[in-house]
């Protein structure tokens, strides 16, 4: 797979926020950073993009099984981008703002499913009856995600 974090290095893609919606991304690829085991869970990456326009915009974040076949985003923050994304003004919008959207758009794409696929057709997630996830009320032992050497940031916390 393609790293997560290329899609920094794709030209940005100028847009108003609020056509995020209009945007039709596909399933680009997953990778699995860590497997799992007995105590920890699988984690890893996933990338979506819209490679048949004129200008590729892609979106990429982390993902970590919160138990059996249930993924959730490691990081709702955490997503990388190459889409620079405006208001109706075309003022440029806070961090915040689009996290927002990009987080709307992330809820409507297929990705678990993705994830849960890739997951599956690489066996990196044990099963079911081999793998024990935290209890309710009892503390998960999470790895932390890999790190760059040189400046401590997760993974997929790359600024663009």
């Amino acid at each position: 797979m393609t790293p997560a974090w290329i899609v920094c290095a794709w030209p940005p893609v100028l847009l108003k926020a609020q056509s995020t919606s209009d945007l039709h991304f596909v399933h680009l690829g997953t990778s699995v950073l860590n497997p799992g085991d007995t105590y920890h869970p699988s984690m890893g990456q996933t990338l979506w993009g819209n490679p048949s326009s004129k200008s590729v915009a892609g979106v990429a974040w982390d993902w970590v099984e919160l138990q059996q076949g249930v993924f959730a985003m490691a990081d709702p923050l955490g997503l990388v981008t190459n889409l620079r994304l405006v208001g109706p003004r075309g003022e440029a919008l806070s961090n915040t703002q689009v996290a927002l959207y990009l987080n709307e758009l992330v809820r409507t794409l297929p990705w678990q499913s993705e994830v849960k696929r890739h997951c599956r057709l690489t066996k990196c997630c044990s099963p079911i009856n081999t793998r024990r996830f935290p209890a309710r009320g009892e503390t998960a032992r999470v790895n932390a995600p890999p790190r760059h050497a040189a400046n401590g940031r997760p993974t997929l916390r790359r600024r663009c």
